[in-house]
């Protein structure tokens, strides 16, 4: 069912109420989470992430089970190992995935999720990768904002080639994007692909992104503090209500039923 979201003026005035200047991607996850924002659309330009929230008059969110297993596979953690530490099937960590994704974002594959919300995710566990700048408002009533796309520290240890196709996967590219935006074979991105895991000891693509933005994140504790940009974005978060997704920490035993559904 279709939700009802809050005009342009509505919704400004929300934010201007709620957030103030503290850009922080921790926040920003909490509060897709708590169901208050959904991001409707994304795209990568020029070195950042955009994202075009939508601000949610009903809150509307996934359940702490999916929600928690989604951070854990965000956080680079293989979906064998989430699903042998909570003893339930791959298939239900895929599902529980894919279930609190749906309810934070309309992109349908966690492997090609929003790389800003895969930062948002590792900034609530500690790994804050950068402020999330304020973009201001679209015609349409939704909130655009943006974040610097992570990988930068892979560069000295990449080819050229292979630096780009890392930095096409980082924004959400599968191998049919990657080997269009380059002009080359699929095959070819999966071994360009291939190599640049080995060097930098990932796994896969969801370890890949992680490790991008945790060497984000550190590269950007060497830097000399600016000065803040006047921007309205988030401020700190308030204590979660009773009941919150991050109070809920089991998951349900392996031999009950599970749905799936956000």
């Amino acid at each position: 069912m279709a939700q009802r979201l809050l005009n342009g003026p509505a919704m400004q005035h929300l934010l201007d109420e709620r957030f103030a200047p503290a850009e922080s991607l921790a926040v920003l996850w909490h509060r897709l989470c708590e169901g208050q924002l959904f991001i409707r659309d994304t795209y990568c330009s020029n070195g950042r992430c955009y994202a075009a929230m939508e601000f949610r008059a009903l809150p509307v969110r996934a359940s702490a089970v999916k929600l928690r297993v989604l951070e854990r596979i965000f956080s680079g953690e293989g979906q064998k190992a989430v699903a042998a530490d909570l003893r339930i099937s791959v298939a239900s960590v895929a599902g529980y995935s894919l279930g609190a994704l749906t309810a934070l974002t309309c992109r349908q594959r966690v492997s090609r999720a929003p790389i800003l919300l895969v930062m948002a995710a590792l900034a609530a566990r500690g790994s804050d990768a950068g402020p999330v700048r304020d973009e201001g408002l679209l015609e349409d009533g939704t909130w655009l904002v943006s974040v610097e796309i992570p990988g930068r520290t892979f560069r000295d240890r990449l080819s050229a080639s292979e630096a780009e196709v890392v930095r096409l996967s980082i924004e959400g590219e599968g191998h049919e994007g990657v080997a269009a935006a380059r002009g080359t074979s699929i095959r070819t991105v999966a071994n360009q692909l291939a190599s640049a895991f080995g060097k930098l000891k990932v796994s896969g693509r969801s370890s890949l992104r992680a490790l991008a933005v945790r060497e984000h994140a550190a590269w950007l504790r060497t830097r000399v503090p600016a000065a803040t940009p006047a921007v309205a974005s988030l401020r700190a978060v308030p204590a979660l209500p009773a009941g919150s997704w991050r109070d809920v920490c089991s998951v349900p035993p392996a031999h009950e039923a599970s749905p799936i559904s956000a």
